[in-house]
């Protein structure tokens, strides 16, 4: 038996041992058809063979579909399929990708495919879920950023959400997110990973961890650990050395370890918490080996401004032997015993304005070592 159905396009043919529909135009049957209507299908054609109408084999070209899915950070829109359905679920088969579904979950295999977190495809009839994704990217906001990974794991239960994963570049991710609150925890990551996520050579050398907890991804606390790193392209940073270099009063503070090569960094922690598009920074604490930063400030990440107060300690070596000098320590180095000025970064978080404290510092030292010569014989009393 042969029937033609031109309004759908469609044919079909009915045989003893074997049935065929010939779709030449998938769309004319997306309103009927809701497999189509949950993968988001929105054309192509497709042949289905059943002997039995209870199983079935889909060889298909899929068109205009929705997916998270991108190969080389564009949206994969078409698929070559082929699918097997039977009682018990299906089986869904392409190029670095596989789909395996029953009536309670979906599993979904990746291979050499990326994933754009950001896209929402919505489904009516969302099942748990576990993929498992090889040598793939995880892209993140319209500035392309992604995290490459080896090997990643993300699985769904309702409002729930995990993410385990290795990194291509060097660190481990843990995520996750469900209605009690968030976590995130990245350990280990390396200065190429880094270097990766913000496309430019940020650091040189070193591990980095982020630990993160707190009610959702815009409300949290958290610590940012720094061990053994050259920081390199920051423009903060960049800015403050430009300064240094205008200013002759300025240069004495520039160090090895502490010039226009970079800021080498023996370890640093740095805590924060956010409260929606506030970050508060309450302590940062970078350990250099010429040079030693502390503070604290409030970025707002709205408007993409920041006020940043930090207190810059620099010359330790000088600083070191210094203090090692009876007497002569306190006239020059004073309480704390360190050659230390305040900075003030302010403005845009892209080119903040930096402002110091320098050449007040410099015009008020001869009153300050003035002040520590007269105390002295107090303070050897005292002593």
């Amino acid at each position: 038996l042969h029937v033609n159905l031109p309004d759908f396009k469609t044919t079909l043919l009915f045989k003893k041992s074997q049935n065929q529909i010939q779709i030449d135009n998938l769309s004319l049957w997306r309103s009927y058809a809701p497999l189509l209507q949950e993968f988001q299908i929105g054309g192509g054609n497709a042949r289905v063979d059943s002997p039995d109408f209870k199983t079935f084999q889909v060889k298909a070209r899929v068109d205009d579909i929705k997916t998270p899915l991108l190969k080389n950070n564009v949206p994969i829109d078409s698929l070559d399929i082929n699918v097997l359905v039977d009682e018990g679920g299906l089986q869904l088969f392409s190029e670095g990708l596989k789909v395996d579904e029953d009536k309670d979950k979906r599993k979904v295999f990746l291979e050499n495919i990326d994933i754009n977190s950001d896209t929402n495809i919505s489904s009516e009839n969302q099942k748990p879920m576990d993929l498992l994704a090889k040598n793939s990217h995880l892209y993140f906001g319209k500035e392309g950023r992604f995290i490459s990974f080896n090997e990643y794991q993300i699985k769904t239960v309702q409002n729930s959400l995990s993410l385990d994963g290795n990194l291509s570049l060097g660190g481990e991710i843990e995520y996750i997110k469900n209605p009690n609150g968030m976590k995130l925890d990245m350990k280990n990551i390396s200065d190429r990973s880094l270097n990766s996520f913000a496309q430019k050579t940020l650091v040189k050398n070193g591990q980095f961890s982020l630990l993160i907890r707190g009610n959702n991804d815009r409300n949290y606390s958290g610590n940012l650990s720094i061990k053994s790193t050259y920081l390199i392209q920051m423009n903060a940073y960049n800015n403050l050395i430009a300064l240094i270099n205008t200013l002759p009063s300025l240069a004495f503070f520039k160090s090895p370890g502490f010039n226009e090569d970079g800021y080498e960094i023996k370890s640093g922690n740095i805590l924060f918490t956010r409260q929606e598009d506030i970050l508060t920074l309450h302590a940062i604490e970078l350990n250099g080996v010429s040079a030693d930063i502390a503070g604290k400030g409030v970025v707002n990440l709205k408007d993409e401004t920041l006020h940043v107060n930090l207190q810059l300690k620099t010359l330790k070596d000088v600083s070191g032997i210094i203090d090692k000098i009876p007497l002569i320590n306190h006239i020059i180095l004073g309480e704390d015993k360190s050659i230390s000025t305040a900075i003030t970064l302010s403005g845009n978080i892209q080119d903040p304005h930096i402002q110091t404290q320098v050449l007040q510092d410099t015009l008020v030292t001869p009153f300050n070592i003035l002040r520590r010569t007269i105390e002295l014989p107090f303070r050897l009393f005292n002593d």
